[in-house]
């Protein structure tokens, strides 16, 4: 008889132990300070309670309010986290598992078990199994739960099959003995669990596919444009290597030089000199050529760097006469975080592709840009030369003066502005011929 006794609390006192560790295996963590550690003391003793059940009334009147409202508690554990809807579905499948065990008891209970030491024996060694099969499976079933993109699916998925594993449970415990009906039941909702499961997976294998082939592409878009920076960049590269080459071969010819002017001046042959020196400077220096990244080398935001590179490259290819001014070095960008760079380079490509698509075909096609920085603020204004008289109607989505365009450029580039109202300032001038695109941006504290 006493070993009935220790058989009964030692089974009731290892349940809510083995909910407990299963619910912190599913989030992958265990008690971080003494008030966690308080409330799942607190849900054991909840669950030791339950376990105490009266006799004289049906077992889920009791049970079943005590499941959920350890179910709540194990979720308020983790309710200042960032993990409540992990949380949620760790309770869901806890809960899920306590019902089948109770279900796979009563069953072998009612077919086999004839005194009630078989019946604490059975109950025991259901729970170990259960313990041992679910430990090395919830790693797997965690990765689903946690991941947010199928975490919401998941939640859905949990609540439907616990709500089913009750219905089943509490009309098991009605009947109390195993039954046509009961076996057919309970086939129903298990054929409705792996239906529910399959249909998931495939869900999930679907959007895995999906989302693999939108990273693939985006991936592919990202190679391309890194494919055209490393171009421009090689091409930058290659200015530079040119400018070099041309003021090596300047300094090696510039001692020759000055001995023939010596010698026509001493001969008064300054003329054909002259002549000679301007075929010199047609030969070894191409104007466009040296002007193609002026002032660059002043830019020292990698970002900001980049977007100037690729658009000069551009304005160049196209043929189009351009100039571009940094005569100050820029340093230090008045914005904080990576994201507003990133709207303040959005802007600025916007100007620049808005003046080389106003210049394509222009026979006085002219662009002039250029960045300033003084006291931290930074300036950037791009002026090129239109046919058409810009309308006030410029900044509205889909206005556009241009066949075949959709007109989003500078509504998106306001819309970017005004995102940061009183540190970045736009101002636009229209005078004759001439599109003037002026962007402020103030440093911090001058809003």
């Amino acid at each position: 008889m006493i070993l009935l006794y220790l058989l009964d609390a030692g089974t009731m006192m290892l349940t809510p132990a083995i909910k407990i560790a299963l619910f912190l295996r599913l989030l992958d963590q265990r008690p971080a300070s003494r008030r966690a550690w308080a409330m799942f003391l607190g849900i054991w003793l909840i669950g030791v309670i339950d376990g105490i059940t009266i006799e004289s009334v049906p077992s889920y009147f009791i049970d079943l309010p005590f499941e959920i409202f350890e179910l709540i508690l194990l979720v308020l554990t983790q309710i200042k986290g960032k993990k409540v809807k992990q949380a949620v579905s760790s309770a869901l499948i806890i809960g899920i598992l306590g019902l089948l065990e109770d279900i796979i008891v009563n069953i072998i209970s009612w077919s086999f078990a004839e005194t009630l030491a078989a019946s604490l024996w059975i109950d025991l060694l259901v729970l170990l199994a259960g313990f041992l099969l679910a430990w090395p499976l919830l790693p797997k079933i965690r990765k689903y739960i946690s991941d947010v993109r199928y975490q919401t699916n998941c939640l859905f998925l949990l609540a439907y099959l616990y709500v089913s594993t009750i219905f089943a449970y509490v009309v098991g415990m009605q009947v109390k003995k195993v039954s046509v009906g009961l076996a057919i039941l309970l086939g129903i909702l298990a054929v409705q669990g792996i239906y529910a499961v399959l249909s998931f997976s495939l869900s999930i294998k679907n959007q895995t596919a999906l989302l693999n082939e939108a990273e693939e592409r985006h991936l592919q878009a990202q190679n391309r444009q890194l494919y055209e920076s490393n171009q421009q960049l090689k091409s930058y590269a290659a200015s530079l290597e040119q400018d070099e080459d041309r003021l090596r071969r300047f300094k090696h010819d510039y001692r020759n030089i000055l001995s023939s002017l010596k010698l026509a001046a001493a001969q008064n042959d300054s003329q054909q000199l002259l002549e000679k020196l301007n075929e010199y400077s047609r030969e070894n220096f191409d104007e466009h050529a040296l002007a193609k990244f002026q002032d660059v080398n002043h830019i020292h935001d990698d970002l900001l760097k980049s977007i100037v590179i690729t658009k000069l490259s551009k304005i160049y290819d196209q043929g189009i006469p351009y100039r571009f001014s940094c005569q100050k070095d820029i340093d230090h960008l008045p914005l904080v975080s990576e994201m507003e760079k990133m709207d303040l380079v959005r802007v600025i490509g916007i100007s620049f592709d808005n003046a080389i698509e106003a210049s394509s075909g222009l026979k006085d096609a002219r662009i002039e840009a250029m960045f300033y920085q003084e006291n931290g603020d930074f300036e950037f204004v791009i002026k090129n030369k239109t046919d058409n008289i810009p309308s006030p109607h410029i900044f509205e989505p889909g206005y556009t003066s241009k066949d075949q365009h959709a007109g989003l450029g500078l509504s998106n580039a306001l819309e970017i502005v005004n995102k940061y109202a009183g540190q970045m300032i736009v101002d636009i001038d229209t005078t004759g011929n001439d599109f003037t695109f002026s962007l402020m941006v103030l440093k911090e504290g001058e809003k």
